[in-house]
């Protein structure tokens, strides 16, 4: 069990500052290494997707929306992106990170192609990503009927874009030349920071930090940002309430919902929501830290350590 002090970080003794310096350093070597490695493959796509895109242009006039996701890293949004990706009007890629390679020149018909290979292979390999399957049997993942909506989730890497890019949104609107709507996914912070100092494996208060900072990011966007583009949507209700969650999806981007779509990813969808917070030793002191970045934002009012 990870076991935390209230003085541990940034404050604490030298160690533990050194020891969160080294975690920065690590998680900085990578990132780096993961987007060289990206980049190198991009522009190896850039010819492809370019040809791509001139083969499927037909299919893209039907689009009517981008779809992308302004939320916390490990959040629940790959749930909600996988459910709406099996949706035969709707392709939507697990973390291609259509921001990046829109930032380095690919015009939209190339993104889209792109998209929509990413989703066909992560289709093939069973929608599967760490220990979880998000295939929806019977539908409509790596492929579609007609294509209305396309978009990409990787919502962690887009609110590091939002921090260097203020105005991103508007970037992206004139790039894809379509209406660009956003789905903010939320879930209870204390379970969302727990999960990040434990996949990340860095102190329970940089975590706190690091949450609490994506989401100030989050709330100056969607002040911004047109309400009718712009949805919110608690990983908790989606849980407990699947149908009804994806029929507000559903209108959210004009789709139907039909019964057999909706009754066949209601049965993917887990029986409760993952309690991680209890995978962590919290203190007072941190657990009142939460407390109080929660009131700080409306969005987030209604979660407690305890709910």
């Amino acid at each position: 069990m990870f076991s935390a002090s209230p003085g541990g970080w940034p404050g604490g003794s030298a160690t533990n500052r050194g020891s969160a310096r080294m975690i920065g350093k690590n998680r900085k070597y990578r990132h780096f290494r993961k987007t060289t490695r990206q980049t190198v493959r991009l522009m190896g796509a850039y010819l492809p997707s370019f040809l791509g895109a001139m083969r499927h242009r037909a299919k893209f006039r039907s689009l009517q929306y981008f779809c992308t996701f302004f939320c916390h890293n490990r959040s629940g949004h790959t749930l909600v992106a996988s459910l709406l990706n099996a949706h035969p009007e709707v392709v939507i890629s697990n973390e291609k990170d259509a921001v990046q390679i829109m930032r380095m020149g690919f015009n939209h018909g190339q993104i889209y192609w792109l998209i929509m290979r990413r989703d066909r292979n992560f289709a093939a390999h069973g929608s599967r990503t760490h220990h979880f399957s998000y295939h929806v049997p019977n539908q409509w993942q790596g492929r579609f009927m007609t294509l209305k909506i396309i978009g990409d989730k990787n919502g962690s890497c887009t609110i590091e874009h939002l921090q260097k890019c203020p105005d991103l949104y508007s970037r992206i609107t004139r790039t894809f030349r379509i209406p660009v709507k956003v789905i903010n996914v939320i879930r209870n912070p204390f379970d969302n920071i727990a999960t990040l100092t434990t996949r990340l494996n860095q102190p329970l208060e940089q975590s706190i930090e690091l949450y609490f900072g994506g989401h100030e990011t989050i709330e100056q966007q969607r002040k911004l940002i047109q309400p009718s583009r712009w949805i919110t949507v608690k990983n908790d209700e989606i849980i407990a309430h699947p149908k009804r969650e994806l029929r507000r999806l559903c209108a959210f981007f004009d789709l139907e919902a039909s019964e057999s779509y909706l009754n066949d990813c209601a049965g993917i969808v887990y029986e409760s929501p993952n309690k991680t917070r209890n995978k962590i030793e919290w203190t007072p002191e941190l657990i009142r830290k939460v407390d109080l970045g929660i009131q700080r934002f409306p969005t987030l009012h209604g979660y407690s350590f305890d709910s």
